[in-house]
């Protein structure tokens, strides 16, 4: 099944608008993008970094504080069927994954914005320095994988 982006009715009047541009040629892809990274920064306070909140199940606790003192103790695989542990793994990967795109997001809007718009330059700054280090050091690494 085919969609068109440009009429999804999820799709914002505004992204709407730039994909109409796009598809008629009147704007480049770099155009579309540096539009979109605009967008973006509008909207920048939702993309710093998340910690989640959700606290670890006292089970997955001990679990985790047994398992650094023996490597070999293991649970049955109905541990992680428990509907707090499997809430708590559902809470946390959300979480994370949410925090990898916006991470990325961040980086990829800030190639499109152009350098004499400190403004923004600093707004993103920010938002990526939001960020652990560990996330920053891993996504770099990744970064020089796919340049």
């Amino acid at each position: 099944m085919k969609t068109d982006l440009h009429t999804n009715p999820q799709l914002p009047q505004i992204g709407k608008e730039l994909l109409r541009k796009l598809y008629s040629k009147e704007i480049t892809l770099t155009d579309f993008n540096k539009e979109c990274a605009y967008w973006m920064t509008g909207d920048i306070s939702t993309m710093y970094y998340k910690h989640d909140m959700t606290e670890k199940p006292k089970a997955l606790q001990e679990y985790e504080e047994k398992l650094q003192n023996d490597s070999t103790y293991s649970l049955p695989s109905t541990f992680w069927n428990r509907a707090d542990i499997r809430e708590y793994s559902l809470r946390s990967a959300h979480a994370k994954n949410e925090n990898h795109a916006n991470w990325f997001w961040l980086h990829f809007i800030k190639k499109y914005i152009p350098l004499e718009d400190k403004i923004n330059h600093v707004k993103i700054a920010r938002a990526i320095e939001s960020y652990p280090n560990t996330i920053k050091t891993f996504k770099q690494e990744l970064r020089k994988d796919w340049a």
